[in-house]
């Protein structure tokens, strides 16, 4: 799942940042294997972010409709497609406070 910037501000993400945290954590403990941020190849900022779902589409629709960057205004959110893993790489998230 992709979720693209609807207002690239930083100041709009500020407000809505920790309890976004908070929901991404909770998520990492019921489905999302991996994340990570959308940048502007030209111009190197972020414009959006990556969730990896394992399991039913259910739980990406319920982690977006529940996301505060997307009930804030922040993020747009796009289900691009299914996919199937075939092969597990062990990493873990610990920058910018996403602790797994």
């Amino acid at each position: 799942m992709c979720l693209l910037d609807a207002d690239s501000t930083v100041e709009s993400r500020e407000p809505l940042r920790a309890g976004h945290v908070e929901h991404v954590q909770k998520y990492m403990a019921e489905g999302v294997t991996g994340l990570g941020l959308l940048h502007d190849p030209e111009g190197g900022h972020n414009v959006g972010g990556y969730f990896v779902f394992e399991g039913d589409v259910s739980v990406a629709r319920a982690f977006v409709e529940q996301d505060p960057y997307v009930t804030g205004g922040v993020w747009t959110p796009e289900i691009v497609a299914g996919m199937q893993t075939l092969v597990r790489c062990g990493a873990s998230a610990v920058s910018k406070g996403y602790e797994t």
